[in-house]
């Protein structure tokens, strides 16, 4: 392969371009690059080719020879593995802020993509749908707290965590009164289980209740309004309200009495017995 001086200054850079749009440049060798070239067009090629015989593609959304080379190279380059396995398992990522009413439809406020700037809200909001290779944050549309991080395994934001404090006010385990600023952050449902880093996944616990949650039969449900739903061994049901509501409550349907011998406040014990 040709080695001259000038291949000593191969590099990719990247441009931000005007309405959510970017530039990523590869400048490398003429072989590489026509080789690189010559594949798009053949993998591209022969997309259209399948795209022309599925008769369930409706006409005005068939992709362009342009628009199909754009895609596959944003395929290769964010899920691609080079034959000796570099890239295997990595996966690129960018953080996009997404008001969260721009995500239900009802504004067009505009995402924001970090090292970027604005993006068009109806971008914002396929990122907010799920797409891959981005971390979503959605936002309280009055004052900016984070409410939602998506379900990567990400560090909770502190505005998120001064929004979940004052909700919770202490443990959310009944009849605990360890202030939440002593107290864990726990997911109600794990995220390897699929829980998701959001402001109604989340819940203060004490050291105490957060291993009683894990090591014992004691299982949690969180509801809507960040009321909490603890089931004890014996099948009894406990609900847990937060101290503070950040917004209306959730309404629930009216509850059976508890049974004589649910759990009392005062019965609550300071360590589980493990």
């Amino acid at each position: 392969m040709f080695a001259g001086p000038m291949k000593a200054t191969r590099v990719v850079w990247w441009e931000g371009r005007p309405d959510g749009m970017g530039t990523l440049t590869w400048y490398g060798t003429a072989q590489q690059t026509m080789a690189a070239h010559d594949r798009l067009t053949s993998v591209t090629t022969a997309t259209q080719a399948g795209e022309r015989q599925n008769e369930g593609i409706p006409e005005d959304q068939r992709r362009t020879i342009a628009q199909i080379c754009a895609d596959a190279i944003g395929d290769l380059l964010l899920d691609g593995v080079t034959p000796s396995g570099t890239g295997g398992g990595i996966r690129g990522s960018v953080m996009v802020t997404v008001p969260v009413l721009t995500a239900m439809g009802t504004s067009d406020a505009p995402g924001f993509l970090e090292g970027y700037g604005p993006i068009p809200a109806a971008a914002a909001r396929a990122i907010a749908a799920g797409a891959p290779s981005f971390t979503r944050l959605l936002t309280h549309p009055e004052t900016g707290t984070v409410l939602s991080v998506g379900n990567e395994p990400y560090a909770v934001p502190a505005d998120l965590r001064r929004w979940l404090r004052l909700r919770d006010g202490t443990c959310r385990f009944r009849g605990c009164t360890r202030p939440a600023a002593r107290s864990d952050l726990d997911d109600t449902t794990s995220w390897e289980h699929g829980g998701p880093t959001d402001h109604d996944n989340l819940a203060h616990l004490c050291r105490s209740h957060h291993r009683l949650k894990h090591h014992t039969l004691w299982a949690v449900e969180q509801e809507p309004g960040g009321v909490l739903v603890w089931t004890s061994p014996a099948g009894l049901t406990h609900r847990t309200h937060p101290e503070t509501y950040l917004g209306p409550p959730a309404t629930q349907a009216p509850q059976p009495p508890e049974a004589p011998d649910a759990l009392r406040p005062s019965d609550s014990p300071e360590d589980p017995p493990f």
